[in-house]
C-alpha cells in the first residue's frame, strides 16, 4: 500500500467537493477509476484521440497563415487548440477560433492561473466555468459518450462532479499549452536542432501527421521534446501530498500527516544527474542512437502527463 498518496488533511479540509486531484484514499480511488475509464471512452490513449488532436492543427496552419509575415504571439493560438480538445473530450464539440466563447474560456482560465487558485485546494468552482458546464450538458441530449458526464451525478454530487471537469480544464490546459509554447521557443531559439528535428520526421513520416505509434522511429524529434520538459520546468513543485504513518527517506524521518511536496525543479536541474543542466541539450536523453527515460526526469511529478504533448509539439515541428 503506497503510504504517501493522500491529500493534505489540512489543506482539503477546506474545500467541500475535492474532485479528483484533491480526492484521499477510497473516495480518490473511485473517482480517479472512473475518471480514466471515463476518458479512455472519449479516446485518451488511443488513435481516435490522436484525429482530435489533427483536427486542430488545419485550422492553426490557417491562422499562422493569416497573419502573413508578422509578428504574432502564439500563445493564444496555442491555448485555442488545447483547450478545443479538452472542451471537445468533455462535451464532444469543439469551438472555432474566432468564436468569441472560446476566447472568453481561455481569458477566464488564465484569469484562475493568475491568481493562483488551481493550484490551492480554496479555489472554489468558478461560476463563469459553472455555466459553460450547464449549457454544454443541456446541448448533448440523451445521445453519444459525452452524455456518461452527466449520469456522473448518479455517483457522484453534482458540486464534486463540476470539480472534476475544473481539474481535467486546469490540469491539461495550462500544462499542454505552456509545454507547446515552450517548444516553439526552443525551435526558434535552435534552428539548426528544428532542421534536424523536421529531416528526421520528412524522412520517417513522409507527407502524414506525425502519430503517436511512430516514437520509436524519431528519436531525436522524442529527446528534443523530453529535453524541453526538463529545462522548462512547467510544474516546479507537485501537489501536496501527506503520509499516513511515520516514514523514513533519504535517511531523513517524516512524522506521520506531514506535508509533502516534491521539488520537481531540483530533480530536472540537478547537477548530480545532469551535465551542463542550464544548457539545452537534446543528446542527453540518447544513447546509441535511441531515447531513454532519465531516472531523474520529472516533467509532471512522477506521473506521465506525456502523450497529449507529444502529439502537439511533434506536429508543429513537422510543420
Amino acid at each position: 500500500m503506497d503510504i504517501q498518496t493522500n491529500r493534505n488533511y489540512i489543506t482539503v479540509s477546506v474545500i467541500l467537493r475535492p474532485g479528483v486531484i484533491w480526492q484521499s484514499g477510497h473516495d480518490w480511488r473511485l473517482t480517479r477509476r472512473f475518471t480514466i475509464q471515463t476518458l479512455r471512452d472519449f479516446g485518451v490513449g488511443k488513435t481516435s484521440l490522436e484525429e482530435k488532436i489533427f483536427s486542430e492543427i488545419d485550422p492553426a496552419t490557417e491562422y499562422i497563415k493569416a497573419t502573413g509575415a508578422k509578428r504574432f504571439n502564439p500563445r493564444q493560438l496555442t491555448s485555442m487548440m488545447i483547450t478545443n480538445n479538452i472542451y471537445g473530450i468533455v462535451f464532444g464539440k469543439r469551438f472555432d477560433f474566432d468564436e468569441a466563447d472560446l476566447h472568453s474560456m481561455i481569458e477566464k482560465l488564465d484569469l484562475l492561473f493568475c491568481r493562483g487558485e488551481p493550484g490551492s485546494a480554496e479555489g472554489g468552482f468558478p461560476e463563469w466555468l459553472l455555466k459553460v458546464v450547464n449549457k454544454s450538458c443541456c446541448s448533448m441530449g440523451g445521445g453519444g459518450k459525452q452524455f456518461d458526464w452527466v449520469v456522473l451525478s448518479i455517483y457522484f454530487t453534482a458540486g464534486n462532479m463540476n470539480r472534476m471537469i475544473m481539474d481535467l480544464f486546469l490540469a491539461g490546459s495550462e500544462t499542454t499549452s505552456n509545454t507547446v509554447n515552450w517548444t516553439l521557443l526552443y525551435l526558434q531559439e535552435y534552428p539548426d536542432l528544428q532542421t534536424k528535428c523536421r529531416h528526421e520526421i520528412q524522412q520517417a513520416c513522409g507527407g502524414r501527421n506525425v502519430s503517436w505509434t511512430d516514437r520509436g522511429t524519431l528519436p531525436y524529434t522524442e529527446a528534443f521534446l523530453l529535453e524541453v520538459q526538463r529545462i522548462s520546468n512547467i510544474a516546479e513543485f507537485s501537489l501536496p501530498h501527506t503520509n499516513q504513518v511515520q516514514v523514513t527517506l533519504g535517511g531523513y524521518n517524516i512524522p506521520a500527516h506531514s506535508l509533502i511536496r516534491a521539488n520537481l525543479y531540483s530533480a530536472n536541474m540537478d547537477r548530480k544527474y545532469w551535465s551542463d543542466p542550464h544548457k539545452f541539450n537534446p543528446d542527453r536523453f540518447l544513447k546509441n542512437g535511441k531515447t531513454f527515460g532519465h531516472p531523474a526526469f520529472m516533467p509532471f511529478s512522477t506521473a506521465k502527463c506525456w502523450y497529449q504533448c507529444y502529439s502537439y509539439s511533434s506536429s508543429i515541428v513537422s510543420y
